[in-house]
């Protein structure tokens, strides 16, 4: 399975090698903040130095603690030809009649979808510019594995991690496939999103899960933008 992100130094398509990447390793590292908390994060826990990791932890939390730019986020997506909608705030059920249906990369209508309400939740429909394989834990994770280690997944564009621990692993399009409670309809735990289907996706928040937001563990490659 190959991986696909964008730089965050230079914004040019990357290949994904090791885990965490978020740069080329020949350009220098990103100044946002959040990127080299995580990253510092992550080697800490990989070093099993828990106070250092502990102490990045309170940090990243306190840089969480700040509003969710949705609106601006919204903006960004349908900039990149991503059609979105509201979801209600805290929630994953859709703010608008129609839900998925009304998703539009109309800069006018996103504009007053969140000028009604800045706390509405990001949702992006699916089977337009990317289909989602949805992981949940932990009755996804070894079907997860199993199908990524059988050679038989297409190449990936972008991941993110949702708040209840499980992620979403973004693809190409495969020419119009629906929606399936689980991949092939019968891998527990592993939902396809397709045409008819959405996903939230960051900076959306989940309150029944602490308040805790969507993040892109792997930011989305030129190729589904």
């Amino acid at each position: 399975m190959r991986i696909y992100s964008t730089c965050v130094t230079c914004s040019e398509a990357m290949f994904v090698h090791q885990e965490g990447q978020q740069t080329h390793p020949c350009c220098a590292e990103p100044g946002d903040y959040l990127t080299t908390a995580i990253g510092a994060f992550q080697q800490a826990a990989h070093d099993d130095d828990a106070e250092t990791a502990d102490r990045w932890a309170r940090l990243i939390e306190e840089i969480d603690e700040a509003p969710p730019k949705l609106a601006e986020a919204a903006q960004v997506y349908a900039s990149w030809g991503w059609p979105v909608f509201p979801c209600l705030p805290g929630q994953k059920e859709p703010a608008t009649p129609q839900g998925f249906h009304n998703a539009t990369v109309d800069k006018g209508q996103i504009e007053r979808w969140w000028k009604k309400n800045p706390r509405y939740n990001v949702a992006v429909a699916t089977g337009h510019k990317f289909d989602a394989i949805d992981v949940d834990v932990p009755d996804g994770l070894w079907p997860w594995v199993a199908l990524r280690d059988s050679g038989h997944l297409p190449d990936v564009h972008g991941w993110s991690a949702t708040p209840s621990g499980g992620f979403h692993v973004l693809v190409q399009p495969n020419n119009g496939a629906g929606n399936l409670t689980a991949l092939s309809g019968a891998v527990p735990g592993v939902d396809y999103r397709g045409l008819g289907g959405y996903i939230l996706v960051a900076p959306s928040v989940i309150t029944e899960h602490r308040g805790r937001r969507y993040r892109w563990a792997i930011k989305p490659s030129p190729n589904l933008k």
